[in-house]
């Protein structure tokens, strides 16, 4: 029973130790939230590449002025949270006065051309992005779709049958030849089966469903060793066997 008792001190003792240490620091959080020597001189935001850096700023400048411990991330987060574009936001307060901001853009993948031909970025989450700024689109791959633009919603996550293999199919290749894409004007399905148009010559290449990595190095090997006319289908379907033709598409 004593060494119960002796135990319980000692617990006791820790658990006052740890409210005390809590109450100050709680105190002392309080008492420099009220000085202004910490209150918010400037605002810095980085990582944007697309968004205006002004406009960034504008949107930050709400909190100059305010002190800097007082300031809640989750507010400063909301703000740039409620832009398309924007995917991922961290704040880092920088004694004294200083408030960092570091935006992480969504980017486009793939653009989606609608049956009536207008273009919107999509990311690699499946939202689609804005529209205003059409050197976004000038190199990556369209996608055509039935939709139209009014079936389009910027910061809509967007899901299909079609996109999610094309996706997977992006994703795949894109383990095996990173830069794949850089090459790729259009990627569409037909018949079930990948089909890809190169982007300086338009030339077509179908992919079989099953060892995109044979299929990939097979073609790379091809495309080394000999040139593809205006037109030509580069099928890599069948297995220990590749099938060039040139046709009107």
């Amino acid at each position: 029973m004593k060494k119960r008792r002796g135990s319980s001190r000692y617990f006791f003792i820790f658990f006052l130790l740890l409210i005390v240490l809590g109450s100050l620091g709680y105190g002392m959080r309080m008492l420099i939230t009220k000085i202004s020597f910490f209150n918010i001189n400037k605002i810095e935001v980085t990582g944007n590449t697309t968004l205006e850096s002004d406009f960034l700023s504008n949107l930050a400048g709400d909190f100059i002025g305010q002190n800097l411990y007082a300031v809640s991330k989750k507010n400063v987060m909301v703000k740039f949270n409620n832009i398309i574009r924007v995917k991922d936001v961290t704040v880092v307060r920088m004694f004294p006065d200083k408030l960092k901001i570091k935006i992480r853009e969504r980017r486009g993948v793939f653009s989606l051309i609608t049956a009536d031909g207008e273009l919107f970025p999509i990311d690699d989450e499946f939202v689609i992005l804005d529209n205003d700024n059409f050197s976004l689109f000038t190199n990556i791959p369209m996608i055509h779709l039935q939709n139209t633009k009014e079936d389009i919603i910027p910061g809509m996550q967007m899901q299909s049958d079609e996109l999610n293999e094309i996706f997977s199919f992006y994703t795949e290749i894109r383990k095996i030849e990173s830069d794949f894409f850089d090459k790729v004007s259009e990627i569409f399905i037909s018949d079930e089966e990948i089909h890809v148009v190169e982007k300086n010559k338009g030339y077509l290449v179908i992919f079989g469903n099953d060892s995109l990595e044979d299929q990939l190095k097979q073609f790379s090997f091809i495309e080394e060793n000999r040139d593809f006319e205006v037109g030509s289908t580069v099928d890599l379907r069948f297995e220990d066997q590749l099938i060039i033709r040139t046709e009107v598409r």
